[in-house]
């Protein structure tokens, strides 16, 4: 895991301490993917029933290898102190029906990194996720993978650690949660 903090210095430190407009190529969304993942896997594992399952932490270390279904957004803050932020929390898939499971639908853990912000989902159930327009101009989805580099910071942005807090917990709660039969029916694709 050393090894895989060292590599994303180079992704991650430019983001972390300045703000100014650049392009994210591929390589580095899928390095800050990673490198987010297995903080939030971490963030997982201190948890009374963790989600993750020990293969996927295995898979992890071994193959440098994103759990199935986890999605990842970026977006960052205006100030950069607090310095480091973040919180857990379990999520429910309301509306969404996971037959034979009593287990939580998921794992959210929002981190601020200095400027940077970064929002891992780790989902219970294979789901399409999408969020509302509103979300659009201040997080984009670097996991799975765009089609395109990406560029940062996003116009929309919060102020502090404080407004960081709640824009989290906003985004969290706001996120539609679909089953693939009814992102079919609807027409719907994910965000």
């Amino acid at each position: 895991m050393s090894r895989l903090e060292d590599s994303s210095k180079g992704a991650l430190e430019p983001l972390i301490i300045r703000q100014n407009l650049d392009l994210i190529s591929l390589r580095q969304q899928r390095q800050i993917a990673l490198w987010a993942t297995k903080t939030a896997m971490m963030a997982d594992q201190v948890q009374q029933n963790p989600l993750l399952p020990s293969h996927q932490l295995r898979r992890m270390r071994t193959h440098r290898a994103i759990p199935g279904g986890t999605r990842v957004w970026l977006g960052s803050c205006r100030e950069r102190y607090p310095t480091v932020t973040s919180h857990t929390v379990r999520i429910d898939l309301t509306g969404v029906s996971t037959p034979g499971t009593a287990q939580p639908a998921g794992f959210y853990c929002p981190m601020k990194i200095g400027h940077l912000c970064i929002y891992v989902y780790f989902p219970a159930a294979d789901v399409v996720i999408q969020h509302p327009p509103e979300f659009h101009l201040s997080v984009a989805r670097i996991w799975p993978r765009r089609s395109s580099d990406l560029p940062f910071p996003p116009p929309v942005q919060p102020q502090n650690g404080e407004a960081f807090e709640a824009f989290a917990d906003e985004l969290r709660m706001s996120l539609y949660l679909y089953t693939h039969e009814q992102a079919a029916e609807h027409g719907i694709k994910e965000s």
